[in-house]
């Protein structure tokens, strides 16, 4: 592996962490938590699954709900926009979340660190239709306050 896509690694794995400690452990259980491991080409199935898979609870009532998050972090628009992945990432992506019948989000970072972005959006997967999106369109799912966790709205099955 060279030193690029060890950085990029690096990175999203830095991210990943600050996305996780986003969720409170009093109502959210991290599930699934897969890294992307591969050697001469040689990968496992899950690597084309989202990274997280969340399961949701409120305690003393019967509300359990999975779902599951794509994280992505970008230093910056490019293009006015950001390519927030790969056609057959968003094919993957998709397809799981046909699979197991859950909604799945892509949080995205842009700008200031990995672990301190300064832009968060939270974009329901069936929003990203394609692998490029515009800065004007991302400004729907602008995530308000990032140094609050997050929530998640059950009944409408929205990430905030």
């Amino acid at each position: 592996m060279n030193d690029n896509l060890d950085e990029n690694k690096q990175k999203g794995d830095a991210f990943e962490k600050w996305v996780v400690k986003k969720f409170d452990r009093d109502y959210f259980q991290v599930e699934e938590w897969r890294s992307d491991k591969y050697v001469d080409g040689i990968y496992p199935v899950s690597n084309h699954f989202p990274d997280l898979e969340i399961s949701f609870s409120l305690p003393g009532k019967d509300i359990n709900k999975t779902f599951a998050v794509e994280c992505k972090w970008r230093k910056n628009l490019y293009k006015g926009g950001i390519n927030w992945a790969e056609e057959y990432q968003v094919k993957n992506y998709a397809e799981y979340a046909a699979m197991l019948k859950i909604p799945v989000f892509v949080i995205l970072g842009v700008g200031g660190e990995p672990d301190k972005p300064e832009s968060v959006y939270i974009i329901p997967l069936q929003k990203l239709q394609y692998k490029f999106c515009t800065g004007t369109y991302l400004n729907k799912f602008r995530h308000i306050n990032i140094d609050k966790n997050f929530f998640y709205d059950f009944e409408k099955s929205k990430l905030l």
